[in-house]
């Protein structure tokens, strides 16, 4: 149908119903046909709970009747217009009267063989339901899901990486109070469920509870007692059902230019995931032995763990090295979250440590189906490491694609100024500058540089905008055109503006240290001819350069010395084991060969046990300590460098 091809409906709510009325008024009168053209069907599936049930307010009571859904919807008017679904509607449809919006809701109910409780949920009834949806795409302009309360949150987490190119809107929502009770919370979840479906292109897996819709791999059950019982903790509602109903265009999850197009409106199912994943809380009760012992899982592929505060896991070695057992030598994944039900991501937190996954802003059900869907897409394990900190479903913090800025007028600032001496009066025009300066300039300049806009940074200097001030977090036009890689924005910044090279941002980090991730050798080498530095909080720069002792990366090591920083010694756990001990444990001879005769490394310096770099090496070879595969060849070479310094 043509609405389902349309860009969102209704933004401007008022005039969409304006023109929807006016078309009504003047059609001679006969209202009651025209909504047929903008009507669009809807798959009403009810899939689990007890939204239908009948009996005692009691699950071991209450049953659910073959048929009974429909029957009461049928005698629900707001719900079903009765006498229009008998003379209009064909294939068993109903449809509502008509809404606000001057137009029907036309669904068809559809019920599965057999509805259990949602607490029966399996994978294989997920994807099931996903089979009906691919199966009943083209038919259908949108679905709402019936579902039972107690596997809500996983369902809709995993029916949003399962529905790939999903251009339609899924809504799934239930009840804790069936509809045979007068008193209960199904006829309004099933209404605004309908409603949303039937009248706005959100394409999303979305939950609606209590006059609000979430984004489903956002959300978390968080009471068992409440009407309200799921929440999004981290990501705002999508949609608020008030006197007017309340949507936040702003946040929908776009997916490029094709969201609203035919040219490419396949749905797809993903691959079967992947379901040897377990989840792991870890409590002060957590022994090695426990951790050991669920490693020996059989076909274990990842595990999950649960960790404190922002993913943070015990400091024991025993720990650790019982974690790089299971990653190195039984390839688990290890993926670290956090126990918090609250918290908001914070710019430029580590995202690989040690090669474990540390992701601290999603819930327990979006890592467990998002793994489940990167194993299921057959991705190597250092392939999920690199793409399971990307966004991918809107499941994470929100990585959203800048749209280009585009100025009305040449200069625009002095537009901004026009406005604020219109509305202040020309001797505010001191006081307006310094409004400009210190609420708008940094937060646009900002944008500017993170969408390359040059042309407009220029703009925003000769209209005597400071180029310096930080936005709200710290970060300058710098920074983010560091961050975004725009070498032009860059130079201008940093040879004709002389804007400071190296403001710190309120979490510790310069401009060069995004320079520094992104790897680029040239801006380096640039920002340190004028005088930049790395800066970041110190822990960062640990787990930066012990990691690429682990994992042998030398060309991070020589950016982080040439970049500026000589003294790589500095740079130790918390058992205080440094790059040398690293990369003697992997055997790794070209970074030994680096650190002694590039770094100038110094090798005496022992960690808790008492060994230096060298002693480790000796270990290694005697087999005291045990390695994957021992490398005898790059052992040797190993110690005769160490050796020849006098390290013993």
């Amino acid at each position: 149908m043509s609405s389902d091809t349309e860009s969102p409906i209704f933004k401007r709510r008022e005039s969409r119903r304006d023109s929807t009325l006016s078309q009504i008024t003047g059609a001679s009168g006969a209202n009651h046909n025209l909504q047929v053209l903008n009507d669009r069907k809807v798959l009403l599936l009810y899939a689990s709970g007890a939204t239908a049930a009948e009996g005692e307010l009691n699950e071991s009571h209450m049953t659910v009747v073959k048929g009974r859904l429909e029957q009461r919807m049928k005698h629900i008017s707001f719900l079903c217009d009765l006498e229009y679904t008998q003379y209009h509607n064909q294939d068993g449809c109903l449809t509502t009267p008509v809404s606000e919006y001057g137009r029907r809701t036309v669904y068809k109910v559809m019920e599965l063989d057999q509805i259990n409780n949602s607490r029966q949920t399996s994978y294989a009834d997920i994807r099931h339901i996903a089979e009906i949806i691919k199966e009943n795409y083209d038919k259908y302009g949108a679905f709402v899901i019936l579902s039972g309360i107690a596997t809500i949150t996983y369902l809709g987490t995993n029916l949003s990486f399962m529905l790939e190119n999903l251009q339609k809107t899924v809504v799934i929502t239930g009840s804790l109070i069936p509809l045979s009770f007068m008193r209960n919370d199904a006829f309004q979840n099933i209404l605004d469920s309908l409603i949303l479906a039937g009248h706005f292109l959100i394409p999303e897996v979305l939950i609606v509870m209590d006059h609000k819709a979430y984004r489903a791999n956002r959300c978390r059950q968080l009471k068992c007692d409440s009407l309200d019982c799921v929440e999004s903790p981290n990501f705002p509602n999508l949609v608020e059902f008030g006197i007017n109903i309340d949507i936040k265009w702003h946040l929908v999850l776009r997916r490029g230019e094709q969201m609203f197009s035919n040219d490419d409106n396949t749905l797809e199912l993903s691959p079967q995931f992947i379901t040897d994943v377990i989840i792991v809380k870890i409590t002060p009760f957590t022994s090695v032995e426990h951790i050991k012992h669920m490693f020996n899982t059989p076909n274990l592929r990842c595990c999950i763990l649960e960790c404190y505060h922002f993913g943070e896991m015990p400091h024991s070695q025993e720990f650790y090295n019982a974690l790089l057992h299971a990653q190195s030598q039984k390839g688990i994944i290890l993926i670290q979250i956090s126990q918090c039900i609250k918290g908001q991501p914070i710019k430029n937190f580590k995202k690989i440590m040690n090669g474990i996954i540390v992701q601290y802003d999603i819930t327990p059900e979006s890592a467990l189906a998002k793994i489940g869907y990167l194993l299921g897409k057959g991705y190597t394990n250092q392939e999920i490491i690199e793409k399971f900190p990307q966004n991918l479903q809107g499941e994470t913090e929100s990585v959203r694609q800048f749209e280009k800025f585009e100025g009305q007028k040449q200069h625009f600032i002095q537009t901004i100024l026009e406005t604020l001496q219109k509305t202040s009066g020309d001797e505010q025009i001191s006081q307006n500058m310094d409004i400009m300066n210190k609420y708008i300039i940094p937060n646009l300049g900002c944008f500017l540089a993170t969408t390359g806009q040059l042309d407009l940074i220029k703009d925003l200097r000769k209209n005597e905008g400071n180029l310096n001030i930080p936005d709200f977090d710290g970060r300058t036009i710098l920074h983010l055109a560091a961050a975004s890689k725009q070498i032009e924005i860059i130079k201008y910044l940093i040879e004709e503006v002389h804007v400071n090279i190296n403001p710190i941002d309120y979490l510790g980090y310069s401009p060069m240290y995004d320079i520094l991730i992104s790897r680029d050798k040239e801006l380096i080498l640039f920002f340190q001819q004028n005088g930049g530095v790395i800066e970041a909080p110190h822990q960062v720069m640990v787990d930066l350069i012990l990691t690429a002792g682990l994992k042998g990366d030398i060309e991070m090591l020589e950016l982080i010395f040439h970049g500026g920083i000589k003294n790589l010694n500095d740079f130790v756990n918390v058992d205080n084991r440094n790059i040398g001990h690293m990369a003697v444990m992997v055997m790794n001879s070209k970074i030994i060969r680096f650190l002694r005769f590039t770094a100038k490394f110094n090798f005496s310096e022992r960690d808790r046990w008492g060994n230096t770099p060298y002693e480790n090496a000796i270990e290694i070879k005697s087999k005291k300590i045990k390695v994957q595969k021992l490398n005898d060849v790059a052992i040797e070479e190993i110690i005769e460098m160490l050796q020849s310094i006098g390290n013993d």
